[in-house]
């Protein structure tokens, strides 16, 4: 069984720095989400093979973390999860390979419009 196994805090990372090529995917802190307009977090993996019944996301001090797998191979996955955004009120949904995560962000953290006296 093959494993692929993906550490967005590689020590590689630390010691090579961003002058070496990255072998896979380029994963960083931060830079695999975007912002939707309504200011939630968004996170698209593809996962080709992977249902519901054998995947699992977990959140543990502030990382991401997916594990699937395939008859024929394994994913180790983690990502930095941004510091504004809920974890207590993550979402994903896994359907036909892909997994969409919704991270909200705190409320303190979302603008809001000040009145004018």
């Amino acid at each position: 069984m093959n494993t692929l196994s993906i550490n967005s805090n590689s020590i590689f990372d630390d010691l090579l720095g961003p002058a070496w090529p990255p072998l896979g995917y380029n994963i960083r802190c931060g830079s695999p989400w975007t912002e939707d307009k309504d200011g939630n977090y968004k996170l698209t993996l593809e996962v080709p093979g992977i249902g519901k019944e054998n995947a699992k996301f977990t959140i543990k001090d502030n990382t991401l973390r997916f594990e699937g797998n395939h008859e024929d191979y394994k994913y180790d996955q983690k990502y930095c999860v941004p510091k504004e955004a809920d974890v207590s009120k993550c979402k994903v949904v896994l359907k036909n390979g892909i997994a969409k995560v919704t991270l909200p962000k705190l409320e303190s953290q979302k603008p809001r419009q000040i009145d004018i006296d």
